[in-house]
């Protein structure tokens, strides 16, 4: 490693002094740079100074190669310094600004590909593998390890072509060879800022961050994060479209086409939006109830153990129907999975508008299959019968009615037990009926009331007769006694 870092020293004091076109290295034994003889080049009788160019080497357990603007050195364990003649490291950079002064690259590296045709080159500006082969066997290392490719982007005005893959900074990070039981905490990996400078360019794929595995799949992955922000109170925007498992999302937020069990999104620790993939994909909104990995046709509670634990689900009929039915279930001390045939129907809304309560076959608007307990019902309605009060109404006679009943076992105008059982009743049609029937019946009461009177009237007139009859008998058994 000394003879190349001396021959480099060498040739570049060759190139310095054919462009100087001065002396060539003299010797200066009686000033010393660590105790050590030097040799001059350009004004080596002067002291080195901003002001002039000069160059000294010397050497001591080492090289140093010295000018007015910065040191290389190489020392006697091995390590290089630029910009510092005491090292640390293998390859040790110190660059020092002055106040004021406009900040530069400590390390700048330029790679061009040229060619007249199309070609498949792979430029990097910096190559680094930290830690490549620096892992020994049965040791942890708690320090960390940075591997960085450099940023690569087009800096010429002429470039007018087409390249397939650029990248900002490629840092890959994770186990590429090991043994069986090593580990890796954390593992960063990095695709960077990407430039769009140039109106009428293209650029087909546009990644901010992007963050993938290779193909092996061997390793055990505990946790992966492939988007990880670890400040609770960091504020992340997203001005587009976000795709989870989806590479063109359709929305604000798409969390893709491949859901079912563990693959929905989770609201907490309850709530689930997802898709039955048993019923052509029916999506699903669930209160602790979701799909069991195990059977995703049925649910588990995400908590259970009391009595009062309980789960829901609202799902369509399928991913093409959008009738959507409310179950209901009550886990209470048990987790075992259910299906939703073991659910109880609580509420079915269908496409057509009609609403099913413990139905999921609603025929009218409202259909329930059970007991209402209601404060009052209100029934619209058209036609209420008043008109059994009219002039020109036709008043069954009771002989009339007596004849229906005794042929068809109900009422005129009101539907048989048979009919009912089949079909229901219409609660304001029924509510209607009955009001005729009380409304005739009133009639039927109205009419037996004047007869009544009617009776009442001619029962006095009899009285009346029958106490004058008496009271002629009286007197004719009166004139009958006299005449004796």
């Amino acid at each position: 490693m000394k003879k190349i870092i001396i021959a480099f020293a060498m040739v570049f004091i060759g190139f310095y002094l054919n462009a100087q076109q001065i002396e060539y290295p003299i010797i200066q034994p009686t000033v010393k740079i660590n105790e050590s003889p030097w040799y001059g080049l350009g004004r080596s009788n002067i002291k080195l100074g901003a002001q002039y160019d000069a160059v000294q080497l010397a050497g001591y357990y080492g090289l140093l190669l010295k000018t007015a603007g910065g040191e290389l050195s190489l020392d006697a364990k091995g390590n290089v310094g630029i910009g510092t003649v005491v090292p640390v490291s293998k390859l040790h950079i110190d660059y020092k600004t002055n106040s004021g002064q406009i900040s530069k690259n400590g390390i700048n590296s330029f790679r061009h590909t040229i060619a007249n045709t199309n070609v498949k080159s792979y430029d990097k500006g910096m190559y680094s593998h930290v830690g490549f082969f620096s892992i020994a066997p049965n040791i942890t290392d708690s320090g960390y390890k940075i591997g960085v490719d450099a940023s690569s982007f087009s800096y010429t005005n002429e470039f007018k072509g087409t390249l397939t893959d650029n990248y900002g900074i490629w840092a890959r990070a994770g186990i590429f060879r090991g043994t069986p039981g090593a580990k890796i905490n954390n593992a960063i990996a990095i695709n960077a800022q990407v430039l769009d400078n140039v109106i009428g360019t293209t650029i087909n794929n546009i990644y901010g961050v992007k963050i993938s595995t290779n193909d092996y799949k061997k390793s055990t992955v505990i946790n992966r994060y492939d988007l990880y922000a670890g400040t609770a109170a960091a504020k992340n925007y997203f001005a587009g479209k976000v795709g989870v498992d989806i590479t063109s999302p359709s929305g604000k937020l798409d969390i893709g086409r491949r859901l079912g069990a563990n693959n929905g999104l989770r609201l907490g620790d309850y709530i689930e939006l997802n898709e039955r993939e048993t019923i052509n994909n029916a999506g699903i909104l669930s209160f602790n109830a979701l799909i069991d990995k195990n059977d995703v046709s049925k649910f588990k509670p995400a908590w259970s153990g009391s009595s009062a634990a309980s789960g829901m689900v609202m799902s369509m009929a399928s991913g093409g129907v959008s009738d959507l039915t409310f179950y209901g279930y009550n886990w209470g001390n048990t987790s075992t999975p259910k299906s939703l045939n073991e659910f109880t129907k609580i509420l079915h809304l269908s496409t057509k508008g009609n609403v099913g309560i413990g139905t999921t076959t609603p025929d009218t608007k409202l259909a329930v299959n059970g007991t209402i307990h209601t404060k009052e019902v209100k029934v619209d309605l058209v036609g209420w019968p008043d008109y059994v009060f009219a002039n020109d109404y036709t008043l069954p006679t009771l002989k009339e009615v007596e004849n229906h009943i005794k042929e068809n076992g109900h009422l005129q105008n009101i539907p048989s037990a048979k009919q009912v059982e089949k079909n229901g009743i219409k609660l304001g049609e029924m509510n209607k009926k009955l009001l005729e029937k009380v409304e005739e019946l009133t009639l039927y009461t109205i009419q037996q009331e004047k007869d009544i009177n009617r009776l009442k009237k001619q029962e006095k007139r009899l009285e009346r007769q029958e106490n004058e009859i008496e009271k002629l008998k009286t007197l004719v058994n009166q004139l009958i006694q006299r005449k004796k």
